[in-house]
């Protein structure tokens, strides 16, 4: 009796282990996430941001410029990082994934100009201390402005990604009101670390709204981050004058190239580059060559749609290979759904894009229409099965209890 009782008693012991762990696990995910919540109000400079009117005061030293500001332009504790060790690991991740840091430098022969340049722009510089600058090696993306092959640095500056569409719309103002100014200029752009989870996330928040600049002479995109078919796309799409026809050309040869990855096994790449297509054509849509590309003919408008359809399809079939990529799998069968019936367009386009292209219901074969209603079932059947075997576990956990 006295040895039952004991079995009895260490098997109760080990089945309330797990909950008490799991009581230990809640209470950590929770710290955690009030420590993440407390770090971003010091260090995002979504919560950062200065209410007072700042002026920057040039200091010319060496060939090169510092930009001193009157206020600062961002309120950061950065005195946080210097609390401890441990705090400083937990804290920097925050600064520069939250932020996703952009370091502009200027190469031009007049240095008064560059003083000019960054006035024009009206963005607040997270730093503009080219002593601080120069060593910086943890900010998300490196753009170079170089004028007629300078080499002569002039300034470095940080900004958020928050001003970026901001920046893009100032040099495209320069490129249409002085034409010779997009060909006096190059650009470098060099991604060099990926803080967005998911794929393609970082290219889309960072290289993508480059697309909706166009007419510069050189543009020099770096591929150690990213696949050199992207680079090449972007890079020609920068470059070129904006042409509806070869712009839709060069995503239609970019889905192309997602289909061969996806044949070939390379899942990643190919949910990349559909992601990407779709990314590209909200981009535009959003920008100001919207207004022009809804004035076009119809059949242009539903060749968009139909490329975007054939994109989500895709998208479904690379999110159902991955785990844990369900949901969104449902959401691009329901995207899908949408389009081939010309259901609440305004819901997948506006989302993302003020203007929408002309979309035909009777443009989708039933076919189409088949496949797509066969995606949608299969992604909410996963779901639903998915749901069920996270209840039934925690049935269990319960039980036991």
């Amino acid at each position: 009796m006295a040895e039952a009782g004991a079995r009895k008693a260490a098997t109760q012991n080990e089945v309330h282990q797990p909950a008490l762990g799991n009581d230990v696990q809640d209470e950590a995910r929770a710290i955690s996430t009030v420590k993440n919540k407390i770090y971003a109000y010091l260090l995002d400079v979504k919560h950062a941001r200065s209410k007072r009117t700042f002026v920057y005061n040039p200091r010319i030293q060496n060939g090169q410029m510092n930009l001193l500001a009157t206020n600062r332009p961002f309120q950061l504790c950065t005195a946080i990082l210097r609390v401890n060790k441990q705090i400083h690991s937990e804290c920097i991740s925050t600064l520069y994934r939250s932020n996703l840091l952009i370091r502009l430098s200027l190469y031009n022969d007049d240095i008064f100009w560059t003083q000019s340049f960054l006035e024009g722009t009206e963005m607040g510089f997270l730093c503009s201390n080219h002593n601080l600058t120069k060593n910086l090696t943890k900010h998300a993306l490196d753009v170079k402005l170089i004028q007629e092959a300078s080499k002569q640095l002039r300034c470095q500056v940080v900004f958020s990604v928050l001003y970026l569409p901001q920046f893009i719309r100032f040099l495209q103002s320069m490129c249409d009101s002085l034409p010779k100014w997009g060909q006096e200029h190059a650009i470098h752009l060099h991604l060099r670390h990926k803080y967005c989870s998911g794929p393609g996330a970082t290219e889309r928040i960072l290289l993508d709204p480059w697309r909706n600049l166009h007419g510069i002479s050189d543009v020099v995109v770096g591929t150690s981050a990213i696949t050199p078919e992207y680079a090449n796309n972007l890079r020609t799409a920068m470059m070129s004058n904006f042409e509806p026809e070869n712009w839709l050309h060069s995503l239609i040869e970019m889905k192309a190239f997602g289909s061969e990855k996806y044949t070939a096994g390379n899942i990643h790449l190919a949910l990349e580059t559909y992601r990407t297509v779709i990314a590209t054509l909200e981009s535009v849509y959003r920008s100001n060559h919207g207004k022009s590309l809804i004035c076009l003919p119809s059949r242009f408008g539903q060749e968009v749609n139909s490329l975007r359809f054939q994109c989500e399809l895709n998208l479904v079939a690379c999110y159902l290979k991955h785990v844990g990529t369900l949901v969104e799998a449902l959401l691009a069968a329901d995207n899908a759904v949408d389009l081939s019936e010309n259901n609440e367009i305004d819901r997948v386009w506006t989302a993302s894009a003020p203007r929408k292209p002309f979309n035909d219901k009777s443009s989708y074969t039933d076919l189409n229409r088949s496949k797509v209603y066969m995606d949608f079932q299969v992604s909410f059947y996963d779901i639903s099965c998915l749901t069920f075997q996270k209840r039934k576990r925690k049935l269990i956990l319960i039980s036991f209890v």
